[in-house]
Parts: C-alpha cells; sequence; structure tokens
C-alpha cells in the first residue's frame, strides 16, 4: 500500500499552508489527495473520492514522495522562448497605430489581427511565429485584441501624447458614481 508520507510537523504545516494558498483547482485537488492519503486513505479509496485513475494518484502520492509539495506543481512547458521582448507599453504603441501606416506590410487595412501582427513583427523584428502564439504573448502582456476594431490613428509624432491627454480629460469629466 502506498501513502504519502509526512515526517515532521513542519512538512504538516506546509501541506496546510499550501491547501490554503491554492489558487487553482487541479493544484488544490492534489494537494487534497496528498493530505488524504497521510490520512490513510488507499490509492483505492482516493480514486474512487476523486474520480482519478489509480495510476494518477499513485503518481501524484509518488511525486510528493519523493520531491515534496514542489513535485505536485506544473513545471514551465517546454518551447522556444520569445525572441522578442517588448514592454506592454511598446505593444500598446505599436496597437495604436494603424497597420496601412507600416510600409512592409503592404495593407490599406485601419485595424490590426493576429495574422497581421505575426506578419508585422517578422518584417520589422526579424521574429517568426504562429499567430496564436502572438496572442499567447499579448495575454501574459493583459492586452486583449478582442475583435477587431477600427482605431483612430494619426501619422502625428505627439499623436499618442494628445490621445492621452484627451483620456485624462474625460475621465475628469466623467460624474463619479
Amino acid at each position: 500500500m502506498i501513502l504519502a508520507r509526512v515526517d515532521t510537523e513542519e512538512t504538516q504545516h506546509q501541506l496546510q499552508q499550501a491547501l490554503k494558498e491554492a489558487d487553482r483547482p487541479y493544484i488544490y485537488r492534489r494537494l487534497l489527495i496528498i493530505r488524504f492519503s497521510t490520512q490513510g486513505k488507499t490509492v483505492k479509496e482516493l480514486s474512487g473520492l476523486f474520480q482519478l485513475t489509480p495510476l494518477t494518484i499513485r503518481k501524484y502520492i509518488q511525486a510528493y514522495n519523493t520531491g515534496g509539495i514542489k513535485a505536485l506543481m506544473p513545471h514551465q512547458k517546454p518551447g522556444r522562448s520569445v525572441k522578442l521582448s517588448l514592454t506592454k507599453e511598446q505593444w500598446l504603441e505599436i496597437l495604436h497605430q494603424s497597420p496601412a501606416t507600416f510600409d512592409e506590410l503592404k495593407t490599406a487595412c485601419h485595424h490590426w489581427t493576429l495574422e497581421r501582427l505575426a506578419q508585422y513583427v517578422e518584417i520589422y523584428h526579424g521574429v517568426r511565429m504562429h499567430p496564436s502564439a502572438w496572442w499567447h504573448l499579448l495575454r501574459r502582456h493583459q492586452i486583449n485584441l478582442g475583435r477587431s476594431q477600427w482605431k483612430l490613428t494619426s501619422p502625428d509624432p505627439e499623436y499618442r501624447v494628445k490621445r492621452e491627454r484627451v483620456e485624462t480629460l474625460k475621465k475628469k469629466l466623467r460624474p463619479d458614481n
């Protein structure tokens, strides 16, 4: 019979603390499996309780016994790292310009799509990635393209400053709720 081992009071406390701080349901479930296993529940009981295969339950228990709580946490997925490191402000600066203002894109469109963004980055920055990868990268910066929308842009170099000034004035004029 395989059971999760909690050798000291400190590891018991770490497990309780990790349960309280778990922010994802699947991590919480893994930690609960470990806690119930330390209390003597068998793999078969845990399998029925959590609707998981016995193999999965054993895998979690073995991972915990060999590597502790850290072994239950998801690891960073393998893959090529992004070679383009732009800040959120730099991304927003690009997205607030019309794609038509970039000569190399050879488009008359005034809104960004993921395909157009991938084309822009490949031409101007030399980084080639699938459009869906750009969506994930933008989401990491908390930028959501959403549906394509026509945005007002201008070739004026001071446009961004003027736009921010107008937005600030709009916020001041709104009545407080």
